[in-house]
């Protein structure tokens, strides 16, 4: 396609010149060797010619080649060390410059495996589709990675009786951990919801109600694991049956609420009381705590092992403006802005409490809360990772409060949610919630104007409304909140019960 070949120089030297090969591939002999033609015009007593080297394409290809391994070892190392971002430009460079070269499966192999592993599964398939399908000139002397990417394709190809890929707006039905503990006959329950264009079941994936500690401990999850007790494998028995009838099934996570962990394991969070001006312990466990992180990675690493299709982590236990003090995330703050935080130092005493609440916070506060939701992303981040390593086609969504479509600021101090540094984190949808509790416990569900104005500010924070999906009462109130869904939207029904604090 008219690519110029990249310039080789060699340095290889000589007692009495020099050759390097110029732009157009000829070897030019320089300095030492007009020095040498001079002293033979001038006669004399002169030292022996010595021979002039020639050099052979092979061992330029070799010399060329071993600059091509140290480039793929750095980009394994990249991929070992999970820097996959890092590894990309360098690949894609590789397979510019070097289109014949034998160590291209190599190349592609790390790209594809880079892919898979930032969760961009369909440029992973198409490395492994052309790895596997040509091989070229001389790839016989490397390692052909051919079996590898085939065995690639069939694991991340859809299985037999899985469900289409579904691109469009869904049609969702959030059912909790009770119903599904007390639910009979699968086959016509998930044929009976198919059969009203459900598109995508929401299944609660562990129990949120009890307090951890008490004498009879609350149930467990609804899913295998060795990490917890399962009350019932619901989802080993619902997912074939609803991907027999084209249903999508997904698994509610609520990472900071397992009532089964006991308070002795020492994962709680700690909360602030800023009359008090003490640290108390929260009800929700710690994401900085990192035995509680390596718990987490695996109890849902087994749930992606169950064939779920994605999971939606739920906002309903949110890091608040008082939580997200243990000492893990104390220390880790003061690591990296190497000051002490102090909690009387984030709350203004004196200030007079406005309609959005924000007033009351200092600026120290929204440092504080700016690295408490970036940490905390990156915590989830390492979960998603984890999961799309046994399922790398699994989507996950994350669950946000309309603050965060419509009021950033009260949304970061009061959820910390940040949409914009969440897409960075690579989420593949984002759930609107729309129903939320007054202070009187009673329960106010947007109107339609209000969800309209969520959607719009949310799609513009995205820069895209096709990731969106949006909760919405159950049942719906004669279309009207159907209504309001912008095209692209996907819906999901939730009950009353099951609504954002």
């Amino acid at each position: 396609m008219g690519r110029t070949p990249p310039v080789l120089r060699l340095g290889i030297s000589f007692p009495t010149w020099s050759c390097a090969r110029d732009r157009g591939g000829a070897v030019r002999r320089t300095g030492g060797l007009l020095l040498l033609l001079m002293l033979l015009l001038t006669g004399g007593c002169q030292p022996p010619r010595p021979p002039i080297p020639t050099i052979e394409p092979a061992q330029v290809a070799s010399l060329d080649l071993d600059a091509q391994r140290r480039v793929l070892e750095s980009a394994r190392r990249d991929f070992d060390d999970g820097r996959c971002v890092s590894a990309l430009p360098t690949l894609h460079r590789f397979l510019t410059a070097h289109p014949d070269s034998p160590l291209l499966p190599e190349a592609r192999w790390w790209l594809a495996r880079c892919y898979e592993q930032l969760g961009d599964v369909p440029r992973a398939l198409d490395q492994y589709r052309a790895l596997a399908g040509a091989m070229p000139r001389g790839a016989a002397a490397e390692p052909s990675y051919t079996g590898e990417a085939r065995q690639r394709l069939t694991e991340l190809d859809p299985h037999p009786g899985d469900p289409p890929t579904r691109s469009g707006p869904q049609t969702g039905l959030f059912v909790s951990y009770d119903q599904l503990l007390a639910l009979g006959d699968v086959e016509r329950w998930i044929l009976a919801h198919a059969q009203r264009g459900v598109t995508v079941l929401v299944l609660e994936a562990s129990s949120r109600r009890g307090t951890p500690g008490q004498a009879e401990q609350p149930g467990g999850v609804l899913f295998r694991t060795a990490w917890t007790t399962t009350s019932r494998n619901v989802f080993g028995e619902v997912i074939p049956v609803a991907h027999r009838h084209g249903v999508l099934v997904f698994a509610s996570v609520t990472v900071r609420r397992m009532p089964w962990l006991h308070p002795q394991l020492g994962w709680s969070d700690w909360a602030y009381d800023p009359p008090r001006r003490e640290r108390r312990p929260s009800i929700y466990l710690d994401l900085f705590n990192p035995a509680f992180q390596e718990y987490l990675v695996g109890l849902l690493t087994d749930l992606a092992q169950s064939g779920v299709d994605g999971v939606l982590f739920r906002a309903d236990a949110p890091v608040g403006p008082t939580e997200g003090f243990s000492r893990y995330a104390l220390e880790a703050y003061e690591r990296e802005f190497g000051a002490r935080l102090e909690p009387t130092a984030l709350y203004d005493s004196g200030g007079t409490e406005t309609r959005s609440g924000t007033d009351r916070f200092t600026p120290a506060f929204w440092r504080w809360a700016g690295w408490k939701t970036r940490e905390g992303l990156k915590v989830m981040e390492r979960v998603r990772q984890a999961m799309r390593r046994q399922a790398p086609r699994l989507q996950i969504i994350l669950e946000v409060h309309p603050d965060a479509a419509t009021n950033p600021a009260r949304a970061l101090a009061e959820y910390s949610e940040d949409v914009v540094e969440a897409k960075k984190r690579r989420f593949d949808r984002f759930l609107l919630g729309l129903q939320q509790l007054d202070p009187s416990t009673s329960l106010r569900v947007e109107g339609p104007a209000s969800l309209s104005t969520s959607i719009q500010r949310l799609s513009e924070r995205l820069g895209d409304r096709s990731g969106i999906w949006v909760a919405v009462p159950q049942p719906p109130d004669s279309g009207s909140s159907r209504a309001a869904l912008a095209h692209g939207v996907s819906s999901v029904s939730m009950p009353p019960g099951l609504a954002l604090p």
